[in-house]
C-alpha cells in the first residue's frame, strides 16, 4: 500500500471511529433523560383578560394551570395538553371566585353588591334569585372555554440531545428546544405555549 493510500485509509477509519464514538454519545445522553415529566403553565391570564375587556374589577384568588406531560423513551417524544386536568383548574378557580366575579358583573352594570341591590338587578332579567344567576354564568364560562371540544394538542416525534440542549422535531417536520437543567428540569421552548418547564413525575 502506498503512502498516500494508507493516509487515505487511515482518515477514512478515522472518521468512521469518531462517527460511531459520537453517536454513542449521542445514544447515551438520549437515554439519560428517558422518562416521564409533567409542566404546569399558568393560564389564568385567559379569564383575566376576559374580565379585562367587560369592565369587571375581579380580586380573584388561586391560579388556572393547564398540566403538560413530556414522555421520552427510544430516542422519541410525546408531549401533549392535559385537557382534563386544565377544565379540573379552571372549574376549581371559578367555584372559589364565582361570587367575587358575578358581584363585580353586577357593579358594572351599575348596581350595588349589597343584597338589595342584587334583588333590583335580578328584577331586570329572566332569573328568580341571584344564585341562579350565579350558576348560569359559571356554566357559560366552562361552555365558553369549549372543553368538551377541545383536543390535547398532542405532538410526537423524535428528539437528539447535544450538550444540555434537546432538540424536538415533530412527525410534521416541526423542531422546538429544550434545555435540560442540573436538577433534571428540560425546559421546552417553542412549543403550544413557553416556556415549559418539565420536572421528572414522581
Amino acid at each position: 500500500m502506498r503512502i498516500r493510500d494508507s493516509v487515505i485509509v487511515g482518515a477514512i477509519s478515522w472518521t468512521l471511529m469518531s462517527a460511531v464514538l459520537l453517536g454513542g454519545c449521542t445514544t447515551a445522553a438520549t437515554k439519560k433523560i428517558e422518562g416521564d415529566y409533567n409542566a404546569e403553565y399558568d393560564s389564568t391570564y385567559i379569564l383575566e383578560n376576559i374580565f379585562e375587556q367587560e369592565g369587571y374589577d375581579v380580586e380573584a384568588e388561586g391560579v388556572i394551570i393547564t398540566p403538560y406531560r413530556l414522555s421520552l423513551k427510544d430516542g422519541k417524544f410525546t408531549l401533549e395538553m392535559d385537557v382534563e386536568g386544565y377544565e379540573a383548574s379552571f372549574t376549581a378557580y371559578l367555584d372559589k371566585n364565582m361570587d367575587k366575579i358575578t358581584d363585580a358583573m353586577v357593579i358594572s352594570y351599575g348596581f350595588g353588591d349589597d343584597d338589595e341591590s342584587k334583588e333590583e338587578f335580578i328584577g331586570y332579567t329572566t332569573f328568580n334569585t341571584f344564585d341562579e344567576f350565579t350558576e348560569y354564568m359559571r356554566q357559560d364560562f366552562i361552555a365558553t372555554m369549549g372543553f368538551d371540544s377541545m383536543t390535547a394538542q398532542t405532538k410526537t416525534g423524535s428528539y437528539s440531545v447535544t450538550g444540555d440542549k434537546v432538540k424536538f422535531k415533530t412527525n410534521e417536520d416541526y423542531e422546538f428546544s429544550g434545555k435540560v437543567d442540573p436538577d433534571g428540569t428540560i425546559t421546552v421552548e417553542g412549543a403550544d405555549v413557553s416556556p415549559l418547564e418539565f420536572k421528572p413525575a414522581g
